[in-house]
This record gives structure tokens, sequence and C-alpha cells, in this order.
């Protein structure tokens, strides 16, 4: 029995290399409410909100779990490695260690050691929807507040701190940091809950950060990603709470907006992450239990 149980292991590894190799995407099962993806290059990592979508809940059934290049589940409660988070969104991995955006704290834990190196309490801000990371430097991040309309920096180095960098951002969500031009891309989720959250961008080569649109587009905005040397952005729209959810194509220059193609409609399509070197596209589906792996393109 041991022997067809890993014999079974085997060819079902080979069949999901041999899709994320090629053309054909990819449905990883077996999450609870997965919201956001990060890689530290190695491996693969999911954030679990629980097995109710409630996101601002300290319920305590929140986990990260760890996966392989080719989409193999490692280990689905990897972290914590004792106890469990709340409703951990936004994951982030920088010099081995996985920062979390967990309703009111910012948490950081060891990768290699499984142990807890860094908590950052938000309490003050009176936000229960901490959000989305992105990396400035190997000492700095951002942080959204989607509840609360505001964009923090936080430094994770030394004794940790954070500052406002903006608020009035409608819904702030997914974030991605452009070190070269020193810009943060910004997509929103919309205000009281209305389709209107839109895609923006933070100039941060100035004394004050000034903010501003960089499309008509308007929707349930969720993830981003920076792609083509910084020439377009790629980001998720949620559409409804069905499957229905889309990503879109933003050149940033003209603000025009353009599909990109999926196998099918997602159910909650929220933190995505690029992984550019094999043009795979790993979306969370929230709302199905899922992550799909998908060409960007796919022929």
């Amino acid at each position: 029995m041991k022997k067809i149980a890993v014999s079974l292991l085997f060819i079902f590894a080979m069949v999901i290399a041999a899709g994320a190799e090629g053309n054909k995407p990819l449905k990883i099962e077996g999450f609870d409410t997965p919201e956001s993806v990060a890689s530290d290059g190695t491996y693969f990592y999911v954030s679990n909100m629980g097995k109710v979508l409630n996101p601002t809940a300290k319920d305590n059934d929140g986990f990260i779990s760890k996966l392989s290049k080719d989409g193999m589940i490692v280990e689905r409660k990897f972290l914590p490695k004792k106890g469990n988070l709340n409703s951990p969104k936004g994951i982030l991995a920088v010099n081995g260690v996985l920062y979390a955006a967990d309703v009111d704290e910012l948490a950081g834990f060891d990768l290699k050691k499984r142990k807890q190196v860094f908590k950052l309490s938000f309490k003050k801000e009176e936000t229960k929807f901490l959000n989305a990371l992105t990396k400035k430097d190997d000492n700095t991040l951002f942080l959204s507040s989607t509840d609360t309309n505001k964009i923090f920096e936080v430094n994770i180095s030394g004794k940790p701190f954070y500052k406002l960098v903006i608020a009035g951002v409608k819904g702030a969500n997914g974030l991605k940091y452009d070190a070269d031009s020193k810009k943060l891309y910004v997509v929103g989720w919309g205000a009281d809950n209305k389709p209107d959250g839109e895609v923006g961008v933070i100039d941060m080569s100035g004394t004050t950060p000034s903010y501003k649109t960089i499309s008509p587009y308007k929707g349930f905005l969720d993830g981003i990603v920076l792609v083509d040397g910084g020439k377009k952005l790629i980001f998720s729209d949620w559409i409804k709470f069905e499957k229905a959810g889309v990503l879109k194509e933003c050149d940033i220059a003209s603000g025009k907006v353009s599909d990109v193609p999926l196998s099918e409609p997602v159910g909650g399509p929220a933190d995505i992450y690029y992984d550019s070197a094999a043009e795979l596209l790993w979306i969370p589906m929230m709302m199905e239990g899922k992550v799909l792996i998908e060409k960007r393109f796919a022929k």
C-alpha cells in the first residue's frame, strides 16, 4: 500500500510539473480562503484566511501554506509552526522572513526556523483590514489598509515602526513599488462596497507623496503586478462576488486597459503573483479555495 501511495504521488507530481512547464493551466485545491501568493525564489507561499470568508475576524484559524515551484503542496499548514494566525492576507518574503498582514498587525516569520521574528501592531489606526504588501528596499515595506483608505511605510530593520504615506485612496488594496522610477502603484477595492476602485500611482520621488489615477477603469480591484520592464500593470478585478473575476492589463503611459486571457473566470481573484522567469501567473481563487496557475502568454 505504501509503494502504491508513493507511486501515485510521483505520477501526480509529474503531471503537475508537465502542466507548469507547458501552457496548460493548473488548479491547486485544498486551501481555506486563499488570499495572497508570494515566493522566496525557491518555494511559493499562500495565505489562508480560514474556512469562512471574514477578512476582519480574529478567529484564530488562518495559516500559510508552502508549495513547490511546480504547484505541489509541500506543507499545507507551514506557518505558524504552532498555533494559527487570524485572517492573513498580503504576504511577502524578504531576506528569509515571510511577512503577513493579519487584521490589525504585521507578523514576520523566519522561513528556516519557522519562528516568529517580527510583530508590529496597527491597533491605534483603528484598522481591521491590513491588506497588501510590497517591498521598497531590504529595510522597508509598504502596507495598505483597505478599510481606512491608507497606505503605510513600515521599517522592518531594527526597532519596527511605521508612518503614513498617504490617505484617501478608496479601498487601498494591491501595491507594487517600482524602485527605478520611485513610484508606488496601487489598485483600490472601492468605497462602501461599490465597484469604484481605481488604478493609481503615488509618486514617491518628492518630499511629499502625490497620488493620481492612471486609467478610467474602475471595479473591485485587488491584486497587482508590474510587468514588461515597468511599462505595464496586471491587476485583478472581482467583478462581483461570484465566479466572474478577471485579470486586466494596463499600459501605464496611455492608461489603456485590455483583457488578460484566462482559461476560466475566477471566483475572487485576490493578491496575484507573477513568476516572470516562467511567465506564470499565480492567482488565488479566494471564493473557491483554490489557486490557479496560468501562462501569461498561453497559446
